[in-house]
């Protein structure tokens, strides 16, 4: 199928667009509203849970005019999408066309980012084109848990994070960005140390919200060794409580409650 998009505007041509797959309905992944999910593929980190790692190894990936008609066929039963992961901001010109596509579809435009490429998020944030922003805080902002959670030696990837958290901060407050999360996800002997959630608490000051999720080891890659089972809701709702005493809305998000706010 011809896209239409790309024959409109030659010069915004994705010649290498990789898309894994488009789930077309979620009530999670944006509060209060029901969006569809593109999931990028490919990824800057190597998260030893990972639990989209199959979206790091090379796979085939979706025309773009196929993406394209995915969206234009349900965007009357959605109210956005949010363009996710993998890590879209390898692919900057992929999110500006998916983001201009789907604001053109009246639908509101979501990015879920791990931080690591604050330029190019700058640059996103400057063009108005992101309604909501979801930024993964996956520890402490210090660069040796940083490298411990994303399984790469770079001290820097700590500093590009809290970058980026700024970025989107400073764009909230001059009404350049509608909404902007923070998300950790709580995986056992990881992240599950109110410590590290009250570190995380207080880098991400000026967020609209922080939602800590409840990670799921059975859904991780073989090599993840940890403690097999998830830190249980009520165990997340006493981190959450850490977190709440420093930031106005927090929340949670478990397989046996849902989402829940504190």
């Amino acid at each position: 199928m011809k896209s239409y998009f790309f024959a409109e505007n030659q010069s915004n041509i994705v010649t290498e667009l990789k898309v894994a797959s488009v789930h077309t309905s979620s009530t999670v992944d944006w509060k209060g509203k029901v969006v569809a999910i593109i999931f990028f593929r490919g990824c800057d980190f190597k998260c030893p849970y990972c639990q989209n790692y199959r979206l790091l190894e090379p796979g085939e990936n979706m025309e773009p005019a196929d993406v394209e008609e995915i969206l234009r066929r349900d965007s009357r039963f959605l109210d956005g999408v949010v363009l996710s992961g993998g890590e879209p901001l390898l692919q900057p010109d992929g999110v500006s066309y998916l983001l201009r596509f789907s604001r053109e579809l009246g639908l509101a435009c979501g990015l879920q980012t791990n931080g690591n490429s604050p330029e190019e998020l700058s640059s996103l944030l400057e063009q108005r084109i992101i309604d909501g922003l979801f930024i993964d805080v996956k520890t402490m902002l210090e660069p040796r848990h940083y490298r411990s959670v994303s399984g790469v030696d770079d001290d820097g990837i700590a500093k590009r994070v809290r970058e980026s958290i700024q970025h989107g901060v400073r764009a909230r407050r001059e009404g350049k960005l509608g909404y902007l999360e923070a998300r950790t996800t709580v995986f056992p002997g990881i992240s599950d140390s109110p410590d590290i959630i009250a570190a995380i608490a207080g880098e991400v000051d000026g967020v609209d919200r922080l939602v800590l999720q409840q990670g799921r080891p059975e859904n991780a890659p073989d090599t993840f060794s940890r403690n097999p089972r998830p830190v249980p809701r009520e165990e997340l709702l006493s981190l959450a409580a850490v977190a709440k005493r420093l930031l106005p809305e927090v929340g949670v998000r478990s397989r046996a409650g849902g989402e829940e706010e504190i």
